[in-house]
């Protein structure tokens, strides 16, 4: 049964870490850059960033301050900013320029689409209208999640044409189109998960630390309220070994769990915590050395709660550290010629560390 065990493990292992690499590579841009217009700046670049942060938080986006945005909006400079998002793999470029005599706040900005980069020109408010900053972020979430098309724009300069893509030779794989590496497009912030899965590896401590046993955790978790989520798993231990005077003795644990969970997100970290309920499968084996053996099935309940952290790599993968708490009931015992020859405990506690996968 170790040796099942073993394989098991070392297939899930394979298998996520085989998808993690495949789903990075193809993974969308994540970095928004504000081009700052330099020395005649009409508004704080600092409270720009920080209200865009605020308000592009639930799509893990991040956002940072880039090199200094066009002294013109014309063909030529917009076209600078096209090859700048495509150099930096940037998922958008903004800033603002403001139209005088109106004293009014253009918010221009270029993004990675599918089809090209699209340009778009908004008037966000006049300068000194209060929550400025604010309104300015609400255009840049609603140019990322597809809703300004909705909005007015301002006619902007056309983009100078792409040059034509060369032909490949005949053995090669499919062109891509001259305008650059298509790109995902933006995941809308009211897009909602409906399921995760999760792959980690667990190290379980039981009372009798002789009886540590380690392996692998597949779950599955359910939003089902805005800070909540409900979840599913099963651990695949190893068996846990004992030498006695008697004889040898080990124990195989299949435990499953469900538990409800609340969870504070952040821009990239997010920390959760709730109770759980299990129902742990035991099966033990015994040998005496007079060659006397015997096998037992048992089956106890457990109740507790897991404390979890997590890190987003992007939109899909998420980095994920769990502890865990839980008493056993009932004390379960099991023995050979006469004596214990395995104990289960009151109580087991658990670290566990592994990779979440979102799917839309």
């Amino acid at each position: 049964m170790s040796r099942s065990i073993r394989i098991v493990v070392s297939t899930a292992l394979i298998v996520s870490t085989a998808l993690l690499a495949c789903t990075q590579a193809h993974a969308a841009p994540t970095a928004i850059w504000f081009l700052p217009p330099g020395a005649s700046a009409a508004l704080d670049t600092t409270s720009i960033l920080e209200a865009v942060s605020i308000y592009t938080r639930d799509l893990g986006l991040t956002v940072e301050r880039g090199s200094d945005a066009p002294s013109t909006v014309a063909a030529e400079s917009l076209a600078e900013v096209v090859a700048l998002v495509r150099s930096r793999d940037l998922r958008l470029a903004f800033w603002y320029t403001v139209r005088d005599p109106e004293r009014d706040v253009i918010l221009y900005a270029v993004t990675n689409a599918p089809s090209g980069a699209d340009v778009h020109a908004l008037k966000v408010a006049d300068v000194g209208t209060p929550e400025l900053y604010r309104a300015m972020a609400l255009k840049v979430r609603a140019v990322l999640t597809g809703t300004a098309r909705l909005e007015p724009q301002l006619q902007t300069p056309a983009l100078p044409p792409s040059p034509p893509a060369a032909r490949p030779p005949a053995t090669s794989s499919p062109p891509q189109s001259a305008a650059g590496p298509t790109v995902p497009p933006v995941r809308p912030a009211n897009a909602r998960r409906w399921v995760s899965i999760a792959v980690a590896y667990r190290l379980t401590l039981p009372i009798d630390r002789r009886l540590l046993r380690h392996g692998v955790v597949v779950e599955a978790s359910v939003p089902f309220a805005k800070h909540f989520e409900l979840s599913l798993g099963i651990d695949l231990t190893s068996e846990s070994r004992r030498t006695l005077p008697e004889g040898r003795a080990s124990l195989f644990d299949l435990p499953v769990r469900v538990g409800v969970r609340g969870v504070l997100h952040g821009r990239r970290l997010a920390i959760g915590a709730g109770p759980l309920v299990s129902l742990h499968v035991l099966s033990v084996s015994a040998v005496g050395f007079d060659s006397t053996r015997g096998d037992a099935l048992a089956v106890a309940a457990g109740i507790g709660g897991e404390v979890a952290g997590r890190l987003r790599l992007n939109e899909r993968f998420s980095l994920e550290l769990r502890l865990l708490a839980e008493a056993i009931v009932p004390r379960t015992k099991f023995s050979l010629h006469g004596a214990t020859s395995v104990e289960t405990g009151s109580a087991l506690f658990g670290l566990r560390a592994g990779m979440l996968f979102d799917l839309p």
